[in-house]
């Protein structure tokens, strides 16, 4: 994966938030292209399958989900997201009734439940989907695959695994003007995940030379290089 790939995953829609006023975003997405390369989180691009109709329990199931939970800024994208987790974690025993969720809520929680939830906390802050673990006596649930939808924040592809979470999905918005791609893109920890890792500054300005910014941005981004890599 070249550098410019990595910004339209991230960067999809091009939101200054994630960018940074100063272009901090553009270094630290040099950064996360370099811990793909050492093998500290590894990616995989994956096309979305097709799946048949859902039932009427799932579909209630789902139209509850978007209802009742926290609002989401793209309910259309959740709904094919929250069918393909189900469908890529079939080993699972994942609760796609709506009904056997409030019951199981009701219940007292007496067995773990895995479940989908709008919005879920998660160690890299806030996805817009999750497939959780629910379990009893355990305040917030387990986020087992985190689902970011449009831009993402450069550092949530390694925060997002400092804890349970298996997987952080994110899906790019098309270019302005272009049909949705479908297809995403499946973060996890890499083979050297946990291994000691060294970035130096000589490889992170080698990246910023390819990379295709403007002359303005890029003196920018080295500016930030050079103060946060003394050598």
């Amino acid at each position: 994966m070249d550098i410019s790939k990595l910004e339209e995953i991230m960067f999809s829609g091009g939101d200054s938030r994630y960018i940074g006023p100063f272009g901090d975003g553009y270094a630290g997405l040099i950064g996360l292209l370099l811990m793909l390369k050492k093998g500290v989180i590894a990616c995989e691009e994956k096309k979305f399958p097709k799946l048949s109709a859902p039932s009427d329990e799932e579909q209630e199931y789902i139209e509850n989900k978007l209802r009742y939970g926290r609002s989401t800024h793209d309910p259309e994208i959740a709904k094919q997201m929250i069918r393909i987790m189900w469908h890529a974690r079939s080993d699972l025993p994942i609760c796609k009734s709506w009904g056997k969720y409030r019951k199981w809520l009701e219940g007292g929680k007496p067995f773990p439940l895995y479940y989908v939830i709008v919005e879920p906390w998660y160690p890299a802050g806030r996805a817009d989907v999750g497939l959780v673990k629910g379990e009893k006596d355990k305040e917030y649930p387990q986020v087992i695959i985190a689902v970011e939808i449009g831009d993402t924040r450069v550092d949530k592809p390694i925060e997002a695994f400092k804890g349970p979470t298996e997987e952080l999905w994110i899906v790019p918005y098309p270019e302005w003007d272009k049909p949705c791609q479908n297809k995403h893109y499946i973060f996890r920890r890499g083979i050297n995940w946990g291994k000691p890792c060294r970035i130096g500054k000589e490889e992170v300005l080698e990246v910023l030379d390819s990379f295709p910014l403007g002359e303005y941005m890029k003196t920018l981004v080295k500016a930030g290089i050079e103060q946060t890599l003394r050598e």
